[in-house]
């Protein structure tokens, strides 16, 4: 029954199904029947269509919490049960606004029912509450809770009985979880406890209890920092490998604890981890090299509906004869994926001094990329990879190996990843082989896939997915337009939309990085893949047509002066879209422009006055600043800036006319506005003047107010950093010194008093 109130919320919808529930002859009748079994009835059905009410309970849920909370006193324990229950499963479905804005109703009451110690069972499930509510719970949020918190989880683990320790223990691992640095003062009082746990608890029976002891060891360690947690790791890995070292049964939890124990302790320790790798890694290879015994069958119409036999995973493959159905042990999947997400741990936290384990790794991991069987261990595989390069690349730096052995080991990689991007299935795996690609192109650098054939399956890899999207979006528009479409439906595909534009922009991060470290072979290779972007800013999709227009952005940005040959004909598709009625549009394309400035060279130059008169009329529109408007508008004067910087001589440009827009829409970011665009833009301005600018020079008493302004606004503040500071610093000294004393008494006299202060103090720190 329970199940069934669950799939009807799901699939019903909220608003039926609450209205029905909280009806005032059920949910509210049945809370305050004088039969424990009703109120019992009442409070599973709370939990239960919980997921499936999320607006209607957020809408009503001071009055459902005070309902449950309430039931935390009642007189029969299975009803008190269920209503921690009940109080749980809303901090899963309801988070994080439950924590945010009724903290001091849950976790006091949380907190008091941890007493009923004639029941051990209500106890143990108020721990398992506190696991839930800090999920989804900000550090501050339960930091004003943490005295009494951590008290009453600790009396229940030195007092209660195996279920409440084990659920206690587990929720102090979470509580240090979420408050992280803020767990320190309580630390020293804790930390004994636990390692006197894992010597007192040596029996079979109280293998799960260690391996939790463990597991909330190195989450306080990693929560306290390793100046904290130093003084004890020496003790706690001793004891952790002395149980490695004992000979446990298949089934021991304590192995799976300690695999991911030992991950969060090299996590918190970093380089004072490496003497103990030559113990934890033979075994976490070894469980990440673990073969999963494969049952192969048929695909017919009598296994609709069939349940999945409980310990085993049920997965559909593509092969050469059909769809085929896989049965594997979810044990064995389980581990695997665990000893694979350790070792990317392993190597983000020590880099080069993994380099002994590099080979090895390598021989086990890089084939998992294309295991299909398990979504989640091809994630991690494709996670290591860069790691695993940038491993190799800190051991070249520090003598361990030559430039040779980084480039054999990018070569096995790229070898495998670049054909994974099109073939894997999910695109949230291609998500992240996408990421892999980007990160490790950034970790060797110039020329890391090393010939323009490995270049031109990278580019037809990231094109091949966007085209995949595409396919996906028009799909979905087909979807919405079925007579039966529903809000549910809407929301997922949504959610799928989202999805689909994060792995758009990761194609366009590493479309840049490989552009980047091979401008000359993507020169030569591109233009192949370039109707796919095309095809992108052609659709009536606004995210879609950003996501085109950046990709374009990056190739040409990071091609360089290689990119010339692309200028003429990406100029009139970035000045129609610098009309496009979405900000975000806007904005992309004309930060293309000012790339296209930068690096056009003579093709821009022809078209220069037509492209600085768009900008400046989307500059000088009324509502330019306005919230929706002004990182377009922002984009916009950057661009603008760029002309005049590189294009002094660009046809049919009135430089006086378009250097009066560009430093008269400056300062920039301030308050709203792309900051980052603002630290170019003022480092322009710099630039200008650095090497005087005729147009600015000829009328000093008319550019130099202003400019002094600018910079008086822009001190101190994101728009600006270290080096673009020191560049405004030398040029307000280089003003005083050369040009007439009253034009810059007069621009300092006119400064805003908090401008005056900051200039006056940058000066007299020089």
């Amino acid at each position: 029954g329970k199940d069934c109130l669950d799939r009807l919320a799901l699939s019903i919808g909220g608003k039926a199904i609450f209205a029905q529930a909280f009806r005032a002859d059920l949910v509210p009748a049945f809370l305050e029947h004088p039969e424990w079994k009703y109120r019992h009835a009442a409070l599973c059905c709370i939990s239960q269509v919980a997921e499936g009410c999320k607006k209607q309970m957020v809408e009503h849920l001071e009055l459902v919490l005070r309902q449950i909370a309430a039931r935390f006193g009642d007189p029969h324990p299975r009803v008190r049960w269920a209503a921690i229950n009940a109080m749980g499963q809303l901090e899963t479905d309801l988070g994080p606004d439950l924590q945010n804005t009724h903290h001091g109703l849950v976790l006091p009451a949380l907190i008091a029912v941890m007493d009923d110690a004639a029941n051990p069972r209500v106890q143990s499930h108020a721990a398992a509450a506190i696991i839930n509510f800090t999920e989804n719970c900000d550090k501050g949020v339960l930091g004003q809770y943490l005295e009494a918190l951590l008290g009453k989880l600790v009396a229940l683990l030195l007092g209660g009985q195996r279920i409440v320790q084990e659920q206690a223990i587990t929720a102090i691992a979470s509580v240090a979880d979420c408050v992280e640095e803020g767990f320190a003062g309580y630390y020293g009082r804790i930390m004994p406890t636990l390692k006197q746990m894992l010597l007192s608890c040596p029996s079979k029976e109280h293998r799960l209890l260690r391996g939790k002891t463990m597991e909330c060891i190195s989450l306080i360690g990693i929560a306290v920092g390793r100046e904290v947690f130093l003084p004890d790791a020496k003790e706690v890995m001793d004891q952790f490998l002395a149980t490695q070292t004992a000979a446990l049964d298949p089934d021991d939890p304590q192995a799976s604890y300690l695999l991911q124990a030992w991950g969060r302790v090299a996590k918190a320790l970093k380089h004072d981890f490496i003497p103990y790798l030559h113990v934890v890694m033979p075994p976490l290879l070894k469980a990440a090299d673990i073969k999963v015994d494969v049952q192969v069958g048929d695909i017919g119409d009598e296994d609709d509906g069939e349940e999945e036999e409980e310990g085993i995973s049920t997965v559909l493959v593509e092969t050469d004869s059909g769809t085929k159905k896989v049965a594997l042990k979810t044990s064995a999947l389980e581990e695997k994926a665990t000893a694979c997400n350790m070792l990317v741990c392993y190597f983000a936290e020590l880099q080069e001094g993994m380099f002994p384990w590099i080979e090895s790794v390598a021989q086990v991991m890089v084939p998992l990329i294309s295991f299909v069987y398990h979504e989640e261990v091809r994630t991690a595989a494709a996670a290591l990879m860069p790691e695993l390069i940038k491993s190799a690349v800190m051991s070249a730096q520090a003598g361990m190996c030559d430039a040779g052995y980084v480039a054999r080991l990018c070569e096995v990689v790229f070898a495998k990843v670049i054909p994974a991007i099109i073939e894997d299935p999910e695109p949230a795996v291609q998500l992240t082989l996408v990421e892999a690609l980007h990160e490790a192109c950034g970790n060797v650098g110039a020329g890391c896939l090393g010939t323009p054939e490995r270049v031109g399956e990278a580019l037809g890899a990231l094109a091949k997915v966007a085209e995949e999207v595409l396919d996906r979006t028009e799909e979905r528009a087909g979807a919405a337009k079925d007579e039966d479409f529903d809000e549910d439906e809407a929301e997922a595909l949504g959610e799928a939309a989202e999805n689909d534009a994060e792995l758009l922009d990761g194609v366009c991060t590493a479309l840049a990085s490989v552009t980047r470290n091979h401008p000359e072979a993507v020169a030569e290779k591109i233009r192949e893949t370039l109707p796919v972007y095309g095809k992108l800013i052609a659709s009536g999709v606004t995210s879609l047509r950003r996501i085109g227009l950046c990709a374009l952005d990056e190739v040409l940005e990071n091609l360089g002066v290689f990119g010339q040959g692309f200028v003429s004909e990406l100029l009139a598709v970035l000045l129609q879209y610098s009309g496009d009625p979405a900000a975000e549009v806007r904005q992309a394309a004309v930060y293309g422009l000012g790339v296209c400035a930068q690096f056009g060279g003579p093709t821009f130059a022809a078209a220069g006055g037509e492209v600085a008169a768009r900008l400046m009329t989307l500059m000088q529109h009324p509502q330019a600043r306005a919230e929706e408007n002004v990182h377009a508008s922002d984009n916009a004067a950057s661009a603008l800036g760029k002309i005049l910087e590189f294009q002094e001589g660009a046809a049919g440009l009135e430089r006086e006319a378009a250097m009066t827009a560009f430093v008269g829409y400056l300062p920039m970011g301030i308050p709203l506005g792309d900051k980052e665009e603002g630290v170019q833009a003022h480092g322009r301005l710099c630039s200008l003047l650095e090497r005087g600018d005729a147009v600015l020079m000829a009328a000093p008493a008319k550019w130099i107010p202003k400019i002094v302004a600018i910079f008086g606004a822009v001190l101190q503040t994101p728009t600006v950093d270290d080096a673009v500071s020191a560049r405004i610093v030398a040029l307000l000294q280089r003003m005083q010194q050369t040009l007439p004393a009253d034009i810059m008494q007069a621009a300092f006299a006119a400064l805003p008093p908090t401008d005056a202060i900051k200039v006056q103090a940058a000066l007299q720190h020089t």
